[in-house]
């Protein structure tokens, strides 16, 4: 709760005591959901900021507590970004740990066993590994249909956004070809045209703005979905291996928040070429009025092009994007699985190659692994100290 910011806006429409009752008011009611103490709202009049930048009136931007939010919110995510890096470094290194401690713990004991029950053991391990493979290609075959469930949500919107802005921009071309014709003034084609580009990019700005919110955030769910999953596989690796050994192997797993956000681009105008400059020539010889009506007839058409053109472009990004990243994020999880698992093999083949040695090397060895696991430890209690330091530091 403490990284939501409540806003009350168009103060400026209130007195300050209507303002501090709606404050009361509004507090009390969300308090009831989130617990007392945990609701700070913030008012603002996003008029008077507007107006105040537009017209550089300094005291008409203060007065509107518009820099009082953004100075409050922009202190939370420096201080909120040092803290998220701090905790990645921490739980990177007490996985390391964790690992180490694993692998150390494993040899040790491997070491101990006869070699006839190591091999029985490894061999063991190995055949319970053989299910964990078919449980990551599941994994791989779920993302892979939450892809195409992106992509299908994907596809909705842009066939939404066609359908509902197609008629909009036709209706007003049609306008600013009336006003355009009235002014009897001016390249009337290339006004439109203009005018066209100038609509479409408008319409896409604001639109692909809460698209591009969207498809983060069912990339965000899909990420923690199956980061959560690698975990399990994990943790299901060390389960069996501590049943195999009689060991309590305690794995450490966090799952940090997809960092990459893609900011998409889309390209607009396309220079006039080949039969479009043949289309301009054509209409500046004919006279004017049939030439008028035939620049209209032109420009509807060229509006539903180029909105379906931009829509194409925006797709085609968009979807590539989002397999790219989608493919990046199941290497990077399929990575923890994999060093997991050359770990412990690696303490596999560290025990058999001791009990080609002698009694002497083998107790020698014993004795090291107990003290790399002292160290180990004292390393992981004082992440855990510090872990803690930073958690306190930011609240």
């Amino acid at each position: 709760m403490d990284k939501l910011f409540f806003i009350l806006n168009k103060i400026d429409q209130v007195s300050e005591a209507d303002r501090n009752e709606a404050l009361d008011f509004t507090t009390h009611i969300i308090e009831e959901d989130i617990g007392k103490g945990k609701v700070k709202i913030h008012p603002l009049s996003a008029r008077w900021a507007l107006d105040g930048k537009r017209e550089k009136d300094a005291a008409l931007l203060q007065r509107s507590l518009l820099p009082d939010f953004e100075w409050r919110l922009q202190d939370f995510l420096v201080h909120e970004k040092g803290k998220v890096f701090l905790q990645a470094i921490t739980n990177n290194l007490l996985k390391l740990v964790s690992d180490e401690t694993i692998s150390f713990q494993l040899e040790q004991e491997a070491i101990k066993l006869p070699l006839t029950e190591l091999t029985r053991k490894i061999s063991q391990f190995e055949e319970e590994m053989k299910t964990i493979s078919k449980d990551r290609e599941q994994n791989e075959y779920l993302l892979k249909g939450h892809l195409g469930k992106i992509i299908a949500q994907l596809d909705e919107e842009l066939s939404q956004f066609k359908k509902e802005r197609s008629p909009i921009l036709q209706e007003a071309l049609e306008k600013e070809y009336l006003r355009k014709s009235e002014q009897s003034r001016g390249n009337l084609r290339e006004e439109l045209e203009q005018f066209v580009f100038s609509s479409i990019q408008e319409s896409f700005n604001v639109w692909r703005q809460d698209l591009t919110g969207k498809i983060s955030s069912c990339l965000e769910e899909a990420h923690l979905e199956f980061a959560a999953k690698t975990n399990q596989v994990i943790e299901r690796i060390l389960a069996l291996t501590s049943d195999i050994f009689e060991l309590r192997l305690k794995p450490f797993t966090s799952v940090e928040a997809l960092s990459k956000k893609s900011d998409f681009y889309f390209l607009f105008k396309d220079d006039p070429v080949g039969l479009e400059l043949i289309q301009l020539a054509v209409t500046s010889a004919l006279p004017r009025f049939i030439a008028r009506k035939m620049i209209l007839k032109n420009m509807q058409t060229a509006v539903a092009e180029l909105l379906d053109r931009h829509c194409g472009r925006v797709r085609y990004d968009l979807v590539n994007r989002l397999t790219r990243t989608v493919k990046d994020f199941q290497q990077d999880l399929n990575e923890k699985i994999d060093l997991t698992l050359a770990g412990i093999r690696i303490s596999f083949q560290k025990a058999l190659a001791l009990h080609q040695r002698s009694k002497d090397d083998v107790a020698h060895n014993l004795g090291e692994l107990a003290k790399r696991i002292g160290s180990v430890a004292t390393i992981r209690n004082e992440l855990l100290a510090y872990n803690s330091a930073i958690e306190q530091a930011f609240q």
